[in-house]
């Protein structure tokens, strides 16, 4: 699914559609290695940025975990993170976006969406940056560089590091966004992009900040 708005909300309603007919076809199957459980008939809860979300195949709806349902942009991302999903092991070994194949072309927008608005935002509160990456379940990442970063659960396999660098005087606060180098098999790389979009967006909301420029993807209705 490509960022902004390229495509009319028919047109990604479309995408959906089709998303739920190939769902539909094994989704004992699909839901087990998205790391989705089963809670009732047509009823499946899956971890979604450290909450829950529940997937209803007889209505076609995703919900959050206040029972309010997702728009179709983020429907998108976890039905064809739900399609493509691999039962393998994460390998530990962090890799920056640009560096997945496929990258070059949602390069730039995803720095524009993600890095740089992370780096805006928390660049003068890193307190606020800890206390949202905590709220989403992040956990402090073991790297050692920058000055804060946290590891946040997005969906079951794709963790997603966020990495921030004050800056000083002469230079100025930076982010940086990795992802573990297993990502590309759980989602294909446009969608990979999205979930940043979504990261930095749900960051930058659970610290009661707000950026016009991030977020607009991830809506409900």
């Amino acid at each position: 699914m490509a960022q902004g708005g390229e495509k009319s909300r028919f047109g990604y309603r479309a995408v959906a559609d089709h998303a739920w007919e190939e769902l539909s076809t094994r989704p004992e199957d699909f839901m087990r290695r998205g790391g989705a459980l089963q809670a009732g008939t047509g009823l499946w809860r899956m971890p979604f940025f450290g909450r829950e979300c529940t997937i209803h195949t007889g209505e076609r709806a995703i919900r959050d975990n206040g029972g309010k349902k997702f728009g179709v942009t983020v429907e998108i991302v976890i039905l064809h993170y739900l399609l493509r999903a691999q039962e393998v092991p994460l390998s530990g070994r962090p890799k920056s976006f640009r560096e997945f194949e496929g990258a070059e072309a949602y390069q730039d927008a995803f720095r524009r969406r993600v890095v740089e608005p992370l780096a805006r935002a928390f660049g003068g509160c890193p307190d606020k940056f800890a206390s949202a990456a905590m709220s989403l379940g992040g956990t402090p990442a073991s790297l050692r560089t920058g000055d804060h970063k946290f590891t946040v659960p997005t969906v079951p396999r794709i963790p997603v590091t966020c990495i921030l660098w004050l800056g000083d005087d002469e230079v100025p606060p930076s982010a940086q966004v990795l992802f573990d180098d297993t990502a590309d098999q759980q989602v294909l790389v446009e969608d990979l992009a999205v979930v940043g979009e979504f990261v930095a967006y749900l960051l930058v909301r659970e610290a009661g900040l707000e950026l016009s420029d991030v977020g607009g993807i991830f809506s409900y209705g």
